[in-house]
């Protein structure tokens, strides 16, 4: 009876800990499944964006979208540093008005 009672405990005591197991691993597997949700949803919101580009440029070859999308940025950059030396060369300039104004004060 005892040894019974003591097996019948044991079985119970495993039935726990593969529950327990099974739970711990469920918990695992939601979470994978969850980022690969967001995953999944990331690439669709990447498809759709990419699908909207393609349709305002009528660029469908990713290629040559992406060798556009270059070239458009080497462009803008060189712009912006134009953009900058010229604004360095006008505050130069003002510095060196300035001065002028200054001396030609001096001189009256």
């Amino acid at each position: 009876m005892l040894r019974r009672k003591q097996k019948n405990f044991e079985n119970k005591h495993e039935s726990i800990i593969l529950f327990d197991n099974y739970c711990s691993n469920f918990d695992r597997l939601q979470s994978v499944k969850d980022a690969n949700d967001a995953t999944l949803a990331k690439i669709q919101k990447y498809e759709e964006d990419l699908a909207k580009i393609q349709a305002s440029t009528q660029i469908t070859d990713f290629e040559k979208l992406i060798d556009v999308f270059i070239k458009n940025e080497e462009r803008n950059f060189t712009t912006f540093k134009y953009v900058n030396d010229l604004s360095n060369e006008i505050e130069a300039l003002e510095k060196a008005i300035a001065e002028l104004k200054v001396s030609y004060l001096f001189k009256l």
